[in-house]
């Protein structure tokens, strides 16, 4: 029986920081360094995750110097195709730039009280629009300092969640590559 070998994800999420100029600077400066990174490992990826409001300017920039394994994420979206969700993005935009989506982030359930039925609409609207979904799990600074780790809150959304999504082959709650989306690990810094 062969070993599936996984490819590594290292994804940016550039998080508010970063309007158009800066983040194609920003990007200009970082792409040559990732793609020596990408000739030195071959199982390794990287997803660029800038701001909303950015993302055209630093596709512009990875397509004009396009490199393997470097990709452009969202760091969210909205599961409905369109309608009255005023600043939301739905999933057909996010895909006209973008190979994946950073969902469930800990921010984002802490900050606009995101739920894990919330995120599973999310992932599910972006499997349907072939967007990669990185799935964050994670717990808050202080469960993470109260030993409340990742192996139980964790898992079990993790569990949750691929219950969910049902045909997601996802195994690893630290994140994996090669399938129809990702688990990362992520704790709030508060």
């Amino acid at each position: 029986m062969a070993i599936k070998t996984r490819t590594a994800i290292i994804a940016g999420n550039w998080k508010m920081n970063y309007g158009p100029q800066l983040a194609a600077n920003f990007a200009r400066d970082i792409v040559p360094e990732l793609g020596r990174l990408m000739l030195l490992y071959e199982r390794i990826m990287s997803i660029l995750c800038p701001p909303a409001i950015s993302l055209a300017a630093v596709r512009q920039e990875l397509d004009e110097h396009p490199l393997t394994r470097i990709e452009l994420g969202a760091q969210n979206m909205y599961y409905e195709e369109m309608g009255a969700f005023t600043g939301e993005i739905a999933p057909t935009m996010v895909s006209e730039l973008c190979s994946t989506v950073i969902l469930g982030h800990s921010e984002r359930r802490t900050y606009f009280c995101e739920t894990d039925e919330m995120v599973n609409k999310k992932a599910q609207a972006a499997l349907r629009h072939a967007l990669r979904p990185i799935v964050c799990i994670g717990e808050h600074l202080e469960q993470h300092e109260a030993g409340k780790l990742l192996c139980t809150e964790g898992s079990r959304r993790g569990d949750r969640l691929r219950t969910h999504l049902g045909h997601w082959h996802g195994q690893s709650c630290y994140g994996r590559g090669g399938g129809e989306g990702d688990l990362a690990y992520s704790r709030a810094l508060q």
